[in-house]
Order: structure tokens, then sequence, then C-alpha cells
């Protein structure tokens, strides 16, 4: 060996010392203590070969080369437990499993170590000064066993590490590119071996490879969640997922994922800090683990959206924490249900209500003048008929607001159509309609024609009077109805609403709240304000408009 190779092999076992002891302080981290005894063995074989180049006798010569075969067997065991641990498959990296590959090596030692007596690691050991090392070592029998497995171990690392490579992506494949560069130069320092009989292009090629990995791996510093995430994410799954280390960095997000946080496909932000993605959005990463149900609200694609936020730890083999896994699932329907549902819940607490106090009122009525006729003449019998009639308008108005949850069956309906059928259902007297306006909105026309406008319609000539005026027109995002009748004082609008909320003793109070129930089982938005006639105005904004 030259000179000059012998002071560049020194250097590399002193760099890949130093970076194995780099490594070693990177501990606890998965992966760093079998990368780290990996750098170690490789320096142990570059210092090995280094012996066998610089001396002539055949005892050292002989040592150098047993150490070289403790060394090189070392590395290749704990090169494939690294890879275990860093495509995956930790669950094969424990020390029963580190133990097994061991075996081999340790089979083999005494053999080497006794190969004077025997010859079957080596047949001969000739000195042979044109050789590297000084001398020549023929194989035996037990040789092209030992590396046959020593090369059969390394094949499945660098298989495992290929597949992690094609299955990476963004940063993670950029790490990747970097560990196929070492096994490209580790197999190259190995065929070179083969080819010319010189080792130390082996040792060297291995030596460089090594140190290109360590760069890799801790380079990206992506070795504790890798593995671990990849195994966890599956690309087409239903639910956003979005990966970050302990430092709080993205390190893996699948496209539903991007979807829900407004990336664009090809937008990179793996490997950047989790406010990468925006502040509005990287409140999902704020959110409280321990809830029960952590939400957040989120407008996609010009809507707004409920997701649930499921944190899960990521932690190795050992219980480290080394991350965290946010899960986003899309739960608006389900809230809607729920508000719905508690609507429901409500109409019935109101039917409730009613059946308790409001139908008391006319039965009450009703048993005194039956007393009365007792003692009297027939001359109450009206009287008990008016209370039992008001109970069934009671009633049927009670019916007709529980009634309002049921799903409902849009449709193009001609407004001034639905208007003038629903008036010629409803007792109008001398009153006036007027429909300057001929629009076509989306909505259920049993709901509009047989609740909507005729309890509305009801309302305005029992408020307004029997001639009244009412117009019904065309808003820009919806319709209105008005009279001209005495109005709705301000402070009374909100009430107006209120199941039960009447002005006059003969009403039942549910008209205007069971047209607050169709408003909003459309999705519309209903308001009372002043008429330019000065009486009272109902607006429904929020009504898609399907022609003017």
């Amino acid at each position: 060996m030259a000179p000059l190779t012998e002071v560049a092999t020194f250097v590399l076992a002193l760099v890949t010392t130093a970076t194995g002891r780099t490594a070693w302080r990177q501990r606890p981290k998965p992966g760093a203590r079998s990368i780290a005894l990996f750098l170690f063995s490789i320096a142990a074989w570059e210092l090995a070969l280094l012996t066998t180049a610089v001396t002539t006798a055949y005892d050292p010569s002989l040592v150098a080369e047993t150490f070289s075969f403790l060394a090189s067997a070392s590395a290749v065991v704990w090169f494939l437990v690294f890879t275990f641990e860093f495509a995956g498959y930790e669950h094969l990296a424990t020390r029963r499993g580190v133990g097994l590959l061991f075996v081999e090596p340790i089979a083999m030692a005494p053999v080497v170590l006794t190969n004077r007596l025997h010859g079957l690691y080596w047949s001969s050991f000739e000195r042979a000064p044109e050789y590297f090392g000084h001398f020549r070592m023929v194989p035996g029998p037990l040789f092209g066993l030992h590396l046959s497995y020593m090369y059969g171990l390394f094949v499945v690392a660098s298989v495992l590490l290929v597949i992690r490579a094609v299955r990476s992506r963004s940063l993670h494949r950029r790490q990747s590119v970097l560990i196929s560069v070492a096994l490209v130069v580790t197999w190259a320092g190995n065929a070179g071996t083969i080819l010319t009989e010189r080792a130390a292009l082996q040792v060297v090629g291995t030596g460089i490879g090594a140190l290109v990995l360590f760069v890799a791996i801790f380079g990206f510093r992506l070795l504790e969640v890798v593995p671990t995430a990849r195994a966890t994410v599956m690309d087409r799954i239903d639910v956003g997922i979005v990966v970050l280390d302990d430092g709080d960095r993205i390190t893996d997000i699948n496209d539903h994922a991007r979807e829900i946080l407004g990336l664009e496909p090809d937008e990179t932000v793996v490997g950047l800090p989790a406010d990468a993605v925006g502040d509005d959005r990287a409140a999902v990463f704020d959110v409280d683990a321990t809830a029960d149900e952590a939400t957040v609200e989120l407008s996609v694609d010009d809507e707004t959206r409920i997701y649930r936020v499921d944190v899960s730890p990521l932690s190795d083999r050992l219980g480290r924490s080394i991350g965290r896994v946010f899960i986003l699932q899309d739960v608006t329907e389900r809230r809607r249900h729920q508000r719905e549902l508690r609507r429901q819940n409500e109409r019935l607490d109101q039917f409730a209500e009613v059946v308790a106090h409001d139908l008391r009122n006319p039965l009450n009525v009703a048993d005194g003048y039956v007393e009365r006729m007792r003692t009297s003449d027939e001359e109450y019998l009206d009287e008990i008929s008016d209370a039992h009639e008001r109970m069934e308008a009671i009633i049927d108005d009670v019916l007709a607001l529980a009634r309002q949850n049921t799903d409902i069956d849009t449709e193009p309906v001609a407004l001034e159509s639905a208007v003038r059928d629903a008036w010629e259902s409803v007792e109008t007297a001398d009153a006036t309609l007027r429909v300057p306006d001929r629009i076509t909105i989306s909505a259920d026309r049993g709901r509009l024609l047989e609740q909507l406008f005729e309890n509305l319609f009801r309302n305005a000539v029992e408020h307004a009077g029997t001639d009244a005026t009412i117009t019904v027109g065309a808003l820009d995002e919806g319709f209105y109805v008005a009279d001209d009748g005495p109005g709705i004082d301000p402070e009374r609008r909100e009430a107006v609403f209120e199941p039960g909320e009447t002005s006059r003793a003969d009403g039942t109070g549910f008209g205007l709240a069971i047209v607050d129930s169709i408003a909003d089982a459309h999705g519309w938005d209903v308001r009372v304000t002043e008429s330019d006639a000065g009486g009272a105005r109902f607006e429904f904004t929020g009504v898609e408009i399907v022609d003017r």
C-alpha cells in the first residue's frame, strides 16, 4: 500500500470513529445505537486493514486479518439492525433478533482463530509481496460459507433500504437518495475487491458509504419519526393525516390533509414548521389533546367545515416520545344532524308545554260552562263550542310546528304562482294581494304554499284588517311579504317567532313560529322590519334564486 493510501486509510478511520461518537450521542433516538456500532466496526475494520499494510511479519498480519474478520462481521450485522429500525421493522431489532444474527459470526470466530491448525477458513496464508498486505490468503471451505452469510445479510439490508426509498416522498425521498448513494459506493467497493483482490477497495468503499449514510440519517433529522409514521399513514384514507416530529416539523402529510389545509398538490411543506400551512390552518395543531372531542372550523372550497382533530403520540419501541400524529375527520354533517336533533327535542318540549298550559285554559273555560249548564239554560253551548274550536286550532298549529323537522324536497317554484295559490286557500275578506315581481326560487312547494304563505297571509289579515293590502316582492337574495297594517313594535320583533306568542286573545301564537321553522328547514334567514306603508314586513334571505 502506498504511503498516501495508508494516510488516507488512517484519516478515514479517524473520521469514521468521530462520526460513530456523534451517532452514539444521538441516543436514545432509535437507530442511533445501531448505526454508531456499525461505524465503530467500520473504523476497526479500517485499522485492521492499515495494520496489514504496514507490517510484513507473519503473526501480526494473521492477527490483523482475524481482527478484520470480526470487525467486518460486526459491521454487516449492525448495518442490518439499523436497517430494521429505519425501515419500520423494529420488531426484528430486539436483543433476541440481534443475538440470532450474531450466531454465525460467533460460531465462526474460533474457526478463524485456530485456522493455522486446520486451514478450514483460509487454506493457506502465504507471503506474497505483490499482494495487498504482503500476504495472499487462499479461501478455505468455510470461507465461502461465511461470505455467503455476510452478503446475504447485506443484500437483505440493501433491499429494505431500496424499498424504503421507493415508498418515500418529498424530503424523505431526498434522504433515501443519499442512502442509495451510500449503498452504491459500498457495493462498488465490494465489487472492486472481488475483481482485483484488493481488500482496501472494500474497506474504503464501505467506510465512505457509512459516512454518507450517517449524513443521510442525522443530517435530515427524520430517523426518529419516518419509519413509524409511514407505517401508520395510508395514502388513500378518507381522513386527513399530518405527522409532526418532536420539534413540530411536518414529516409527513397525506393528500386528504393537503385538501383540508388548502395546500396545492405540489406544494412542499414536509420538513417545514407546522405553522408553514398558515396561521389560520395551524390552529389544527394547537387543539387540546385531552379534550373528549377537539374540533376546529376551517374554510374549504368557500364553505365552513367542522373537523374533529384526534392527536396520537408517536413512540419508539422503547416507549420514548418521538412525535405526534394528527387525524382530521370531517364531522360537519354529524354536527348538523346533532343540531337538527336538538331542534326536534325543543319542538317536543314546546309541544309538551302547550299541552300542559295552553290547552288547559280553554278546557277550564269549557268545564266552567258545563257547571253553569247544570242549573241554567243552553245559552253556554256556543261558548263551549268556541273553546273546543280554539283547542283544535292549537292542536293543528302545534302538530304543524312539530312536523317541520321532516326533510324538505326542493324544486324550482314560481313565486307568483305559489303566492296566488296560497291566497286562494285563506279567508282574506276584502284584503288585496300585490305581486309586482316574478322570480323562481328553489323551495319545497308544499311547505311554501300550505304553511309559510298561508300563515303569513292569515296573520296579516288578522292584524292589519280585512281591507289590508299585502305585497309579495323580490329581494337580491330572497323575497319579502309586507302589509299596510299597524306593524310590529321593534322590541317585539324577535319574540313574534316564539311558539305561543300572540297579541290576540283568540290567537294560538304558533303561526309565525311555523313560518320561522319552515325558513330554517330551507336554510333561510327571516327577520321582521317595517314596510314602506308602516306595517309589518317579513324578509327572507339566503334563498336560492333559480330565475328572475
